[in-house]
């Protein structure tokens, strides 16, 4: 409700401010040439970060029915990728303690190659992407989370701990909520 008043909020607010829509398209534009090379670099940098991310429901709706994998076992390819998403993320947070920004830009670009893996392979092939997959999911917020946590917190090591423990902590709430159990 508090979004859909919002909304109603900044359509008047337009309207008031731009009773004339038709008059934004005249005068001077911006010119479409001369984007920079970071203009470039940023927008593939968001285009892989963006390929790289997927909610599990898509992929889970496509694997049972596509019947790739059985009921029993998507749920063990989330435990899996997620598992291993966990380690990736260890291991890439001491990486990055080391190299740097580098590391994730490998880690973006690893996660975005996941989906033609996961759709358009075979059971083994789709069980890598969910690696894949799972690393994307680790790393998409960890260097920006870690730089100010380790500012407030003090410690690296510190970062690392409470990531792991965060993505455990999600992954048991989600199995306790499948099997019915208070979290």
């Amino acid at each position: 409700m508090i979004s859909a008043v919002a909304a109603l909020i900044a359509l008047v607010v337009a309207r008031v401010n731009f009773p004339l829509p038709s008059r934004l398209e005249q005068g001077r534009t911006a010119p479409a040439k001369g984007l920079t090379k970071g203009y470039w670099l940023y927008m593939l940098a968001g285009a892989l970060f963006a390929a790289g991310l997927m909610s599990f429901e898509l992929i889970s709706y496509h694997l049972s029915k596509s019947k790739i994998a059985s009921e029993q076992w998507i749920p063990v390819m989330l435990a899996i990728s997620t598992a291993f998403g966990v380690l990736a993320n260890l291991a890439f947070g001491k990486l990055y303690d080391r190299i740097g920004l580098p590391i994730v830009i490998a880690a973006v670009c690893m996660s975005a190659a996941f989906s033609p893996f996961v759709f358009l392979g075979g059971f083994y092939l789709v069980l890598f992407g969910m690696l894949l997959w799972g690393v994307g999911y680790a790393t998409q917020d960890t260097p920006a989370q870690g730089d100010r946590r380790r500012s407030a917190a003090g410690g690296k090591t510190q970062l690392r701990v409470r990531t792991v423990l965060r993505r455990l902590r999600r992954g048991l709430a989600g199995r306790q909520h499948r099997h019915g159990a208070a979290v």
